[in-house]
């Protein structure tokens, strides 16, 4: 059993730094928090609902994961044969799903021992690299590519639905609060789709006018509020959407490729990981900078950020 109160862990940002060890930073200071050791070759991080833990992965398949309060490693999972390129939390915390280039999606138990898979393991070959939960847990969508998003049922490992007609190189990146709505972007082409998960049907196009020649990566996700859409550019800018008129609203500028973003709890911020070596804070009703948490002489690129979610009343326990 788990147990103990260990505060409250809102404004902390957990970064992918090139091929590094992840960090853990104070999104108001700056300030390094904690360093998660023992990768070899960083690849994903995630944030726990709750913001108590963080997991994250090596490229040789290993999952581990931290308690933020002490920076202990809790646990690892060893069940892929390559990098991991994508794991998600169920909303109570009791099991991940990961994603790796090895072509298998697995969903694992964090809570029973030993740890394991819960019977059954999502078909993944020819998967892209995003997939994202519904938010009651009970759907998870993955793109292929084949061109289509599938969407699975959570606990029984069944396919409930296909959506065709993507871009093969397409990528489901998150879910509407609503629980209905799927934003997909693509790595080749400038639009950003928004599809309903209960039809399959096409709400919206969005093309942000990234243009970039080749290879455009973008990753778009909602905002907590449902209000908005933040875009990850790879021409050097990360771009912001009223999610129902499509109309943008903010455009931030980096000096090289925006890699990853990510949205602070109350809808009001984005934090950017870049080619630039940066990772910064952006204010998205002024359009300002908040924070440049890296210099630009840092020295490698920022891969993955993850805001923790608002850790009110979190409480955690230590295994027995």
């Amino acid at each position: 059993m788990w147990g103990g109160n260990i505060g409250v862990y809102h404004d902390l940002l957990v970064m992918r730094v090139g091929w590094e060890d992840p960090l853990i930073i104070n999104a108001s200071t700056g300030e390094t928090s904690l360093s998660l050791p023992g990768h070899i070759a960083a690849t994903t991080v995630s944030w726990s609902p709750k913001g108590d833990l963080v997991l994250t992965s090596s490229d040789n398949g290993l999952i581990y994961v931290w308690d933020v309060a002490s920076g202990n490693q809790i646990f690892s999972l060893n069940g892929h044969t390559s990098r991991i390129n994508k794991a998600i939390w169920l909303a109570d915390e009791s099991r991940v799903i990961t994603a790796g280039d090895d072509g298998v999606i697995k969903m694992w138990d964090i809570i029973v021992a030993p740890l394991t898979t819960r019977g059954f393991s999502f078909p993944g070959v020819g998967l892209t690299g995003g997939g994202a939960w519904s938010p009651d847990s009970t759907l998870f969508a993955r793109a292929y590519l084949n061109g289509t998003i599938v969407i699975w049922n959570a606990q029984t490992g069944e396919a409930v639905r296909q959506i065709d007609g993507l871009d093969f190189a397409a990528h489901v990146t998150d879910w509407h609060k609503d629980g209905r709505l799927l934003v997909n972007g693509s790595i080749y082409n400038n639009l950003v789709m928004i599809y309903d998960s209960n039809t399959g049907e096409l709400i919206k196009t969005i093309d942000t006018g990234i243009e970039v020649g080749g290879l455009v990566m973008i990753w778009a996700k909602f905002s907590p509020d449902g209000r908005k859409i933040a875009v990850a550019g790879w021409d050097a800018t990360a771009r912001v959407y009223d999610s129902e008129t499509g109309e943008m609203l903010q455009v931030f500028e980096h000096l090289a490729g925006v890699w990853w973003i990510d949205w602070s709890p109350d809808s009001t911020k984005i934090v950017t990981g870049s080619w630039d070596y940066t990772a910064k804070i952006w204010d998205i009703e002024n359009g300002e900078l908040v924070a440049d948490l890296y210099p630009e002489d840092h020295g490698t690129f920022v891969y993955a950020v993850a805001w923790s979610p608002d850790g009110s009343d979190v409480h955690r326990t230590e295994s027995a």
